[in-house]
């Protein structure tokens, strides 16, 4: 017996022999994509577009299998959003984020997955 739906659960046992790839769709309430597979670096790139209102796209890669948490932050340093906290297969990934209830101001987005950790700025212009 299974309390969930599918073969899958959170593990992608198809990883590297299977053309089948759960994560090739939007997923989850927050609307990350897989963009590829295997990227060589890991990356976080700008936010486009930038200034943004109220949405914008934020694409990072990974190369390793670790638990990623990309997070928004207003300039005083609190966090305002958690985009991703999970547990990522390596690929180049897209967020969707949506600032409409957030005040116009730079905000910092941060990505931590394993021991790499990398910040950015974007702009919210309403």
């Amino acid at each position: 017996t299974a309390n969930y739906v599918g073969a899958f659960k959170d593990v992608d046992w198809t990883f590297g022999w299977a053309r089948f790839n759960p994560d090739s769709t939007t997923t989850g309430v927050k609307g990350t994509k897989l963009i590829s597979k295997i990227p060589h670096s890991f990356v976080l790139s700008q936010n486009y577009p930038n200034p943004f209102n109220p949405a914008t796209k934020i694409q990072y890669s990974i190369t390793k299998t670790t638990n990623v948490k990309l997070a928004v932050y207003n300039i005083l340093g609190q966090q305002v959003s958690v985009l991703v906290n999970r547990v990522k297969s390596p690929g180049t990934y897209e967020v969707n984020f949506d600032a409409s209830n957030l005040a116009s101001g730079i905000y910092i987005y941060r990505i931590e997955a394993g021991d790499q950790v990398i910040s950015k700025k974007m702009t919210l212009l309403k």
